[in-house]
């Protein structure tokens, strides 16, 4: 694979506290780091980076349904925000936010008596703060348009927990679709993640969660028909950053004729993380023999 770059050039906002050279150099290192490289070695990730500098669509693209007390949402930028996410755990996202300076702010310090329902659509960034001790049902589903970049990260505080269901069925042949999703998870809070999705002309999906506090709990299961001529490819990264934190994934797929899905779950312990529990399971059906999977289960202590 050739160097991997940006399609357009970046001038650096004034959040990074980089000059534009210096930002360029290291959005272009991530890019070719061996790390990123792995996490694209089945899909050519040139179609979605020449999406990254898309303008964001109007806030009215977002669909929320009766908001209840305690939920409010804004259209913020990126220097008035607070909001710094890593650049090296996905430099086409950290290019993306460069390029749009602004995201959605979905801020929730009540548990609502219900669950909240989006419906999203547009190409904006969107940062959901999850306040101490609230619980919440969240149910998100996609309205696509014919190139969709979609960015969410989600900060689950202290003793939070969060009902995440996701259900992305894109339109065959409706050209590139990228959905990113980071979530960090603080002390005693529970993440439950589900999600629900079919194949398309290019459907990816990252998904990156950081255990970042002692206690904390995720949950991910995924089910998907990846119907055929579609492909669909899914990258799970789940970072165990503090002990007595624990995580369970399985992911089942179903892939028709001349389609192809591609799955690579990657469990990171890190040093300080003791008494984790881990589990990753991933289970694949062909449904004739022209179809393609690519299954990689990755485990890093």
């Amino acid at each position: 694979m050739a160097e991997l770059t940006l399609p357009v050039k970046l001038d650096a906002p004034v959040w990074t506290g980089l000059s534009a050279e210096e930002l360029s150099a290291q959005i272009v290192a991530a890019l070719n780091s061996q790390t990123h490289r792995e996490r694209w070695k089945y899909t050519d990730v040139r179609p979605l980076l020449g999406q990254v500098h898309y303008p964001a669509a109007d806030v009215s693209g977002e669909q929320w349904q009766d908001l209840p007390p305690g939920v409010e949402v804004r259209r913020q930028s990126l220097e008035n925000s607070g909001f710094r996410p890593e650049l090296t755990e996905s430099p086409e996202a950290y290019a993306r936010l460069c390029f749009t300076a602004e995201l959605d702010v979905v801020d929730i310090t009540a548990s609502p008596g219900s669950p909240l329902a989006v419906r999203t659509s547009g190409n904006c960034p969107m940062l959901i703060r999850v306040g101490p001790g609230v619980e919440i049902e969240l149910l998100e589903s996609t309205a696509f348009t014919q190139l969709e970049t979609r960015l969410i990260w989600i900060e689950l505080s202290t003793d939070s927990h969060v009902k995440h269901c996701r259900n992305l069925f894109p339109d065959a042949g409706a050209g590139p679709h990228w959905h990113y999703l980071h979530c960090t998870v603080a002390r005693d809070a529970g993440y439950d993640l589900s999600i629900h999705s079919s194949g398309g002309e290019l459907h990816r999906q990252d998904i990156q969660i950081n255990c970042d506090g002692p206690g904390s709990d995720v949950s991910v299961t995924g089910a998907s028909f990846v119907q055929a001529g579609t492909h669909l490819d899914q990258q799970v990264t789940l970072q165990h950053r503090a002990p007595a934190s624990q995580s369970r994934q399985r992911y089942h797929n179903l892939v028709g004729h001349e389609a192809t899905v591609t799955f690579n779950g990657r469990i990171h312990i890190h040093p300080d993380a003791s008494a984790v529990s881990a589990h990753l399971q991933n289970r694949n059906l062909a449904l004739t023999s022209q179809s393609t999977i690519n299954t990689k289960p990755e485990l890093e202590i």
